[in-house]
């Protein structure tokens, strides 16, 4: 990976988180609609930003969708999500 690639990771993180965060208050969603569709809307925009910079950019939009998908996943924190489910033993 290289540093292009790390930086165009955290912008479209910072960009998706922010993008979320704006349609969730425009929409008034509720805690419970935001725990069901929050990390939907983040991923789909992540993937949709990243593959039109692509296609802007003249770069494999696979790869840009692939970025948009890690970037979605980050900013919706789904980590925070998944962490529950795995338990040890």
């Amino acid at each position: 990976m290289t540093v292009e690639e790390v930086v165009t990771l955290g912008g479209a993180i910072v960009v998706v988180t922010i993008l979320t965060e704006v349609i969730k208050r425009a929409a008034a969603m509720t805690e419970g609609q935001v725990a069901r569709f929050g990390p939907l809307i983040a991923v789909f925009l992540g993937v949709v930003i990243t593959v039109a910079a692509s296609l802007a950019q003249g770069t494999d939009p696979v790869a840009g969708g692939l970025t948009g998908l890690i970037a979605g996943a980050s900013a919706s924190g789904i980590y925070s999500y998944a962490k529950p489910m795995v338990t040890r033993t």
